[in-house]
């Protein structure tokens, strides 16, 4: 056969392919020729696997200050992509979900008017913000029933009062909705602690995702959390794809890693999205370990579109375009 045969045979082979089939084919061609993980295509469009999309996860964390008009930003965000969406799409908050102090006053007057609105489909978890409380409450510590009050955990949109973590299913994919404030621990053996496992080991889906407020690992003013060690390694055991949280008061992308911040190509991928409305703070240290992106120059929201067997990310800021993207592979259907 000529080359010029040949060259008609070929394009009209690759007409008749669906367009997930050709990103498929293109992905692998990219990991064959680049030697990148086969687990991970970032920013090239796609990843492994076929099929539509099951569900849409999007949101942030440290939103709603009076004095400020970010979360009002955010929230127009938020209405683009629930007004276009056509799968059940869900918004997370990461904590910190009114400033200073998230009084009843400031859920009113501050969250309410932006981020309220879609109050219906919201699944928070609440930041130590949403704790500055009570009497002499930087003291003895403080409680969140205005937070509780607000997301009436009573029909469990916010977890069981006064606990604050959950789990719900989205699309097929486990999301666990978790407390990471001092007074609710997620150290081992605590009572947040064996819920989680317990949880964890009836998981059904084959895609899952975990947030919270405070991270494992950041390069911003709070830095690595140590606290947060247990709660990973027992997420990490169990093959949690993603790990969301707020607290730093930026946009952060780190690779899949280990406990202590190794590179780990079976490792769990955090973000960090402190950028729902509240001021911006700049990174105080250096780059280090298995950290990608970051920048404190936007308000932002991360949206996950999530499929049978795969994610993608996009960080959308203030005018409605993309500032970080890229697509994964779950880990239990690496391989197949």
């Amino acid at each position: 056969m000529s080359t010029s045969s040949r060259t008609r045979v070929l394009g009209r082979w690759w007409s008749r392919l669906s367009n997930d089939t050709r990103r498929l084919i293109l992905a692998v061609s990219i990991c064959l020729l680049t030697h990148v993980p086969a687990g991970v295509i970032a920013q090239a469009g796609g990843a492994q696997g076929g099929g539509d999309p099951v569900a849409i996860l999007i949101g942030a964390g440290d939103i709603a200050r009076c004095e400020s008009d970010g979360d009002e930003i955010t929230a127009a965000l938020l209405d683009s992509v629930v007004a276009e969406a056509t799968v059940p799409t869900v918004v997370f908050t990461l904590g910190d979900n009114a400033y200073e102090r998230a009084t009843d006053q400031k859920f009113r007057d501050c969250y309410d008017p932006t981020w309220g609105r879609h109050k219906e489909i919201t699944r928070p978890v609440p930041g130590n913000h949403d704790y500055k409380n009570g009497f002499m409450w930087f003291v003895f510590g403080g409680h969140a029933h205005p937070y509780f009050d607000y997301f009436d955990s009573f029909s469990g949109q916010a977890g069981d009062r006064g606990d604050g973590w959950y789990y719900y299913e989205l699309g097929g994919w486990d999301v666990y909705a978790l407390n990471s404030n001092d007074g609710k621990s997620v150290k081992r053996d605590s009572r947040q602690w064996e819920w989680l496992s317990a949880e964890l080991e009836t998981r059904q889906g084959t895609c899952s995702i975990a947030y919270l407020h405070h991270p494992r690992f950041g390069i911003s003013k709070h830095g690595d959390n140590d606290k947060m060690r247990d709660v990973w390694a027992l997420l990490a055991r169990d093959g949690i794809d993603v790990l969301i949280a707020g607290h730093e008061h930026n946009y952060q992308r780190f690779d899949p890693q280990d406990l202590d911040g190794n590179p780990d190509e079976a490792g769990i991928r955090q973000f960090v999205v402190g950028t729902g409305g509240t001021d911006l703070v700049p990174t105080e240290k250096e780059t280090v370990g298995n950290f990608v992106r970051w920048t404190a120059d936007h308000h932002g929201v991360l949206k996950l579109t999530l499929y049978r067997d795969r994610y993608d990310w996009e960080f959308i800021v203030e005018d409605g375009s993309v500032w970080d993207s890229g697509s994964s592979v779950c880990q239990n259907m690496r391989g197949r």
